[in-house]
Formats: C-alpha cells, structure tokens, sequence
C-alpha cells in the first residue's frame, strides 16, 4: 500500500495533524488526525480517501450551518416565488416547495430559483406571452424592455412634449436648483442624465447626440440582428 503523506494539508475547515499508527479493523485505509476551523483544540479522526474526495469538509460544523441556513429562507421571496420548506436534495443543489404568487405550490432548485432562471410557476410567463401579443395587435414593438415604436417616434418628430416641460424639447428642462439646463434621455427602463448647461443649444444638442447615440444605435442592432436571421 502506497502512503500518503498528508501532514500540514488542508482540507476545507479541516487540517492534517499526523497519521494514525495503524488501520482500523474491517478498513483498508489510514486515519488522519485533523483539527478543525472551530476547534483548533479538538483533535479528529478521519479516513484519509474521505479528505482526498472531499467527503469530509469539517468536524460537522459546515454541515450544521448549512441546515440552519437552509432553514433561514423560508418565507423569503425570489421573483414571484416565495420559500415554503425544504423538500429534497437535488443533483446541484436543495430542492424547495414554492409559493406563487398565484397560490400554485411548486417544486424547484433553489440555485435555479435564486438565479433568476425560474421565476413563477408559468404563469408570469403566460401573462407575459398575452402581453407581447396585446402589443402586436395594437401595432407596438416592445423587446428587451423596450418601445422600438416610441424610439421610431422619437427620432422622426422629436417625441412627445409633456405640460410639465419648460423647454419644448423632450429631454430637455430648466433646472431651479444648479440654474442651468439639464438634459437626459430614457432608454430600456433607465433615466440617463447627459449633463447640465448653461447654453439651452448646448442641452439640445447633447440630447439629439443622445438619441443617436441610444435610439439610432439600438435601431441599428435590431437591423443586423435581423439581415443574420434571414442569411
């Protein structure tokens, strides 16, 4: 039997002290004195092929934290799931019971769930699939959180003014507090600020530059995205 030395190695929470003098009955591998992270005073015997494979990780402490932290995210919310209990171990991570927030209990990896790769038990999915298709017959090209039709809009007439602005250009507005213009733009759910000004054409200028920038380039991903798919 070859030896191995494993003197002064670590193992996770675990390091190698010496080897047992001798091999249990009925075992066929050495024993190895270890310490662990929480009790450095406490000496532990451990088969040497479960440091190697990773079996043994901790005096049991690592699995004891991991129980309780299982136990801690019950009736956290993930998307539109909410934790109920603990089911089962899974393949690459612990299976849980979830609550929808339509009142469907559902089975699924909380890595997955975690993640973001699940979120609903389908149903936010099919409310979603209804929305796109609201949107196509009322003419609106919505993807990836954002209106192509409203940025179309935008570039051709300069989009739409509210009441509330002071400027006649969108985008564009008297700021009270610094005393300049300030201009900004939205684009995929975010308000960008381009800057403060004291010259009004400066504002509006970085503005167009924006949306060029923004709307025109975004157009044109769309467009080559789309001339890919028909080669």
């Amino acid at each position: 039997m070859a030896l191995l030395h494993l003197e002064g190695q670590r193992f996770e929470r675990l390091r190698v002290l010496r080897r047992c003098e001798s091999i249990r009955p009925g075992e066929h591998v050495f024993r190895w004195v270890c310490v662990c992270d929480c009790q450095p005073d406490v000496e532990i015997e451990i088969r040497g092929d479960f440091l190697r494979n990773g079996g043994a990780k901790s005096c049991g402490c690592l699995q004891r934290e991991n129980r309780r932290r299982m136990k801690s995210i019950a009736g956290r919310k993930y998307g539109f799931l909410k934790a109920v209990r603990y089911v089962r171990k899974g393949a690459f991570s612990s299976v849980w019971l979830w609550e929808c927030v339509c009142g469907k209990l559902i089975e699924a990896d909380l890595n997955g769930v975690r993640g973001g790769k699940k979120k609903s038990c389908g149903c936010k999915s099919f409310e979603s699939w209804n929305k796109n298709a609201e949107n196509a017959r009322a003419g609106i090209d919505l993807r990836d959180g954002t209106c192509v039709t409203k940025i179309r809009e935008a570039l051709k007439t300069n989009g739409k003014v509210y009441k509330n602005n002071t400027s006649g250009v969108t985008g564009v507005c008297w700021d009270g507090r610094s005393k300049k213009w300030c201009a900004r733009i939205g684009f995929q759910g975010k308000r960008i600020l381009l800057g403060y000004f004291m010259d009004f054409d400066e504002a509006v200028k970085a503005r167009k530059k924006a949306e060029e920038k923004y709307f025109g380039g975004y157009l044109e991903s769309l467009k080559a995205d789309k001339d890919k798919t028909e080669k």
